[in-house]
């Protein structure tokens, strides 16, 4: 069965999981790990966190899964040193949303003489979007043509990766900066400037293109592949499933998924 481990934490019981069937991981592992909690899994409200890589097919692969109460520090920390006890081998890159607790996990795994030391973080820059939206999209409310500049410039900085952008990043910053002061109005414009300097600036190593296209990603820059997964296991599991139920259905998709690869092999072997 799965292999699962159980450990009071913060007064709450946290559930880790791996698939039941060996799998050569060597190769897999030396590659882009993605990992992003979703909701509406079970009946405990607890998030579903699974960490999926990329054959050598191209397929999404699910290589673990954790069930926890919060995207907290103690949590995600907890679950990454999970994976790394079970795998031992420390992924070439990981991928994940922005979450503070999930940040400061990774930075711990990948602090000198812990295990992902050599690892390379990168940030979701769809979810880093989803940020830019909340909090600066209502300093420009009801001026859609000033708020369509100030996204452009963000997606320029997102999406460009030609190694002459790295050279203007910060003057380009700058003048997005320069933008929301001129024309960014209401109450949480400071609020606002802090998040741009303290979140968007401080961590625009991990989502800007010319600075992240050096690192590994298996052609994404987000989480997309835990994203349709997310969405995938979700058809089979009910928002009332117990956390044996969401055990057996994971189980379930992942021996019907193999099932279904076998019979592509097979299938083109015959052609």
């Amino acid at each position: 069965r799965l292999h699962r481990l159980f450990v009071e934490q913060a007064g709450a019981q946290d559930c880790w999981g791996t698939r039941r069937k060996r799998l050569k991981c060597g190769k897999l592992l030396q590659n882009v790990l993605q990992f992003d909690p979703t909701w509406g899994s079970n009946c405990y409200g607890m998030k579903l966190s699974m960490f999926i890589t990329v054959a050598e097919d191209g397929s999404s692969t699910i290589l673990a899964y954790m069930i926890h109460h919060e995207e907290d520090f103690e949590d995600v920390y907890w679950g990454f040193r999970c994976f790394h006890t079970v795998f031992k081998i420390a992924p070439a890159t990981l991928m994940t949303d922005s979450g503070p607790g999930i940040v400061k996990a990774a930075a711990r795994m990948m602090t000198d003489l812990h295990p992902w030391s050599e690892t390379a973080h990168l940030l979701c820059v769809y979810h880093i979007d989803q940020n830019f939206f909340a909090n600066l999209h209502c300093l420009f409310a009801g001026r859609p043509e000033e708020w369509k500049i100030l996204h452009n410039m963000f997606w320029r900085v997102g999406k460009d990766y030609d190694e002459h952008q790295r050279q203007s990043l910060d003057d380009r910053l700058a003048a997005m900066r320069a933008y929301i002061v001129a024309n960014g109005k209401g109450k949480s414009k400071d609020a606002a400037l802090a998040w741009y300097d303290g979140v968007l600036i401080a961590k625009v190593e991990k989502w800007a293109a010319c600075l992240t296209w050096q690192y590994f990603s298996a052609g994404a820059h987000a989480t997309v592949r835990s994203e349709k997964m997310n969405h995938i296991l979700k058809d089979w599991l009910l928002s009332n499933s117990s956390l044996t139920n969401v055990q057996k259905k994971v189980e379930l998709y992942l021996e019907n998924k193999q099932h279904r690869d076998l019979c592509k092999v097979q299938a083109a072997r015959v052609k």
